[in-house]
Formats: C-alpha cells, structure tokens, sequence
C-alpha cells in the first residue's frame, strides 16, 4: 500500500502489474483504457464492500455513467481491509454511495436544467448566454465522473438526449459566431474538451484564431484531477501556439493537489507558456464545507500561481444534489470568516450559477435589496434585470 503522512492509500498492486506501474502510469491513454467504467468492476477492486452500499452504488448506476481512473483510485484513503475510509473526499466525489437515493426512477432528463435553456443553444453543441462569448460543447463525456456535475444531462445521464460534436454542428457554428458582432470569446467546455486528442484540439484551436475578431479563447478542464497526465508537454506546446488565453482548472479539494497535479502546473511556466490558470472550484458539503479545508485548498493554488476563481454553489438539478448541497449561507459564513483572514488575491468570488446566469453572492448574511433570502430559495436580480428563483437546502 502507498501511504503519506500516517494515511494509506488504495494499494495498487492488487490490480496493476508492477510494469504498468512502472512504465505506463504517466500515459494518459494507458489510464483511461484502464479505468473502471463499472460497478462490477468496482466490487471487484473493492470486494469488502457491504451491501447496503453496494445496493445504492447499483441502483444508481441505472441511471448514471461511471467512471474513475487508476491515478483517482491511487487518491483514495483506506483502511487495514483496503476498504475506503469514511468521508475519504475523494471516494465521495466520484462513487455514488446516497444514504437516501433522491432520483425519480426515470431518467435525469425529466429533471430541470443547471445551465443550457432551449434559446441559447444556437447549435446543439454552442451555447449563446453572455453576449460578448460564447460556449463551445465539444464533448459529452470525461476523463472520469464527479457524481455531482453541474451538466449532469449532457454528461452524468446514460439516457441523454444531448447531442455532442459533429463536423456539420461545429461549421454552422463558426458561421454563427463569424456573423454576430458581439462574440469576442470563445469558451471551450463540455463534459471534457481534453477528451480530444492534441492533433484535433490543435485543428479546433487553429480554426478559432482565424477569426480575427476573437480575442481570448479560454478552455474548461477537470484534467488536473481525472488524469494529469493528459497536460503533456505536446498539449502545452499548442497552447503557447495558439495563444490560449486561459484556462479553467476544476479543484474540489486539497487532497486532489497531487505531485503529478503538481507536475502538470509546472509545465505551463517552464515552457514559458502564458495561459492564466483560473481555478473554479464547487462548494460540496461533506467535501470542502469547511474553513479549513477551503483555507488550504485556495492557498495551495494560490502558491502555485493558480488564481481561485470562482467558488460554485453546488447546483440543484443534479442526482445527488442533497449529499452535496450546502446552503447559500453557509457559504457566505464561510467566505466572511475566510477573507480578511487570507491573501485577497487567494480568495475567490462566491457565486450562484443558475440556468439565467451567474451572480454573485453578496457576504451579508440578511441579503441585499438584489439579493434576498426566501422560504427555501434565495431570489436575485440577473444581469438583464430579471428576478430568478433559485432552490436553496436548509442546515439541520
């Protein structure tokens, strides 16, 4: 078994020859051919597992898509029967182990949008909301499966209605953004745009420089966490050549700020390459709900030049929501005590992320004239003047 600072971590041996280990954990490909995309396989990596939780784990692989990498399972703390460790933040992130399943027994497409509305979607694959960018949704799937994804109907549904790249989807929406005079950004997210190869990233990037109107393209990425590896010097080498401008890195917890996370950081300033890494980063409860592991978590990034961006709120309309969800003012505490308490450049901006648009969280704890706090929601006024409702979770 590995084990670091008196924790112990899955032993790796049991699965993986010594070989592997040796010459092929570092290959991103070799990870993802070797993930575990089943709960069978999972029971078989975990037999000691008991059957209350093996039951949850199977009912809701009915329903949703499944999967974790050997480096994530490397992540996972256990104990002396190599079993998880209660409330490891790893092994709570990506199985799907609900004390109370809080799925309909049909598909998540009956549930409510996070994020995409009808109107916005020009493409089934480009997304207009803010006026000035766009957002280009390459891809459908990922490295590996966070069990609370705020695209949890293009990604975390195995029943998804939502249609993913085409070559003829991706030219009627060039010709859109090439047509409409706002767009100056373009955001490249999905699921998980490193799902691509280098050779078709590059093509995509090349074909978004041309249009000379663009002047920042940014890419979303859950890389860092799923597989490092995939941040190779071949990938870097593209960014610097197209000018990639920035890139959002998805960080849940200290704990995923590995050696090879860390590795994979560095590459972007030995390289020289300039692309300003924005970590964003979802408030989950049982995960990161506290000030200490916030604390460490964003002075982490923040000592590796990874500014925290944008701290999330757990979205409503995702299976599993109420494992995740904290409320609204639970995160404002959070914040109130954090800030003055921290580096102001390691604090990040606290927001909502609803289907009509961000907004942030005012730090008062009544509210605001635009920010106010209801029976069992919080309503706020959007960027377009609008009032939204948006679902909110009591303490107990």
């Amino acid at each position: 078994m590995f084990s670091n600072n008196n924790k112990v971590y899955y032993p790796l041996e049991q699965h993986f020859s010594a070989r592997d280990i040796k010459e092929n954990w570092s290959n991103w490909v070799w990870q993802e051919q070797n993930a575990i995309q089943t709960v069978s396989r999972l029971f078989d990596v975990f037999p000691q597992l008991g059957g209350e939780e093996k039951r949850k784990i199977v009912d809701a692989e009915k329903y949703l898509r499944f999967k974790i990498t050997p480096y994530i399972l490397s992540m996972i703390q256990v104990d002396e029967k190599s079993l998880p460790v209660p409330n490891d933040p790893v092994w709570n992130q990506f199985v799907p182990s609900w004390d109370t399943p809080d799925y309909p027994p049909v598909n998540i497409g009956e549930l409510q949008e996070n994020w995409e509305l009808p109107e916005e979607m020009i493409t089934p694959i480009l997304q207009h909301k803010y006026a000035n960018r766009v957002n280009f949704r390459i891809q459908n799937t990922c490295l590996a499966y966070c069990m609370y994804c705020f695209e949890a109907k293009r990604v975390l549904d195995r029943n998804s209605t939502k249609r993913s790249f085409t070559e003829t989807y991706f030219k009627e929406s060039l010709n859109y953004i090439k047509r409409n005079g706002e767009i100056e950004e373009i955001v490249i997210s999905g699921g998980e745009p490193l799902t691509f190869s280098n050779e078709r990233l590059d093509k995509l990037l090349a074909t978004f420089r041309e249009i000379k109107k663009i002047r920042a393209i940014r890419i979303q990425t859950r890389a860092f966490v799923h597989n490092p590896f995939r941040i190779d010097d071949e990938f870097i080498r593209m960014m610097v050549k197209h000018d990639v401008t920035a890139m959002g890195v998805h960080v849940s917890h200290p704990v995923e700020m590995t050696a090879a996370f860390k590795e994979a950081v560095a590459r972007f300033s030995e390289s020289g390459c300039r692309t300003i890494l924005l970590a964003q980063i979802p408030l989950l409860k049982g995960i990161n709900d506290s000030e200490q592991v916030l604390v460490e978590l964003f002075m982490n990034l923040y000592k590796l030049k990874i500014k925290p961006y944008y701290l999330l709120h757990a979205m409503p309309h995702t299976l599993g929501s109420s494992k995740f969800r904290t409320s609204v003012r639970k995160g404002v505490e959070l914040m109130k005590s954090i800030k003055r308490n921290i580096s102001n450049p390691a604090v990040p901006e606290y927001v909502i992320v609803h289907a009509r648009g961000k907004h942030t969280v005012p730090l008062e704890l009544s509210g605001t004239p635009e920010f106010q706090y209801l029976n069992g929601e919080v309503r706020f006024l959007n960027w377009k003047g609008e009032w939204c409702f948006y679902e909110d979770v009591e303490e107990p």
